[in-house]
């Protein structure tokens, strides 16, 4: 899986889950990676230990910059 694809999946998960917790793990570009969030707020991602988290209740796009920039 490419980072678009990354993205666009964690992006479909929120959509399809908007009102629910969402969690992912797996492998992207040889690192493991663990998702937490909900809606727009991304409580924690966090690659090989390194971990991130977005503003609470921020816009689409800015969840979408967000993915970008950490991934």
């Amino acid at each position: 899986m490419n980072k678009s694809e990354l993205i666009k999946h964690l992006n479909t998960l929120r959509k399809d889950n908007k009102n629910a917790w969402v969690y992912w793990n797996g492998i992207y570009n040889g690192q493991t990676v663990s998702y937490k969030a909900y809606k727009t707020w991304v409580q924690y991602l966090t690659i090989d230990g390194l971990k991130h988290s977005s503003l609470c209740d921020c816009k689409p796009t800015q969840f979408l910059d967000f993915l970008n920039e950490a991934l």
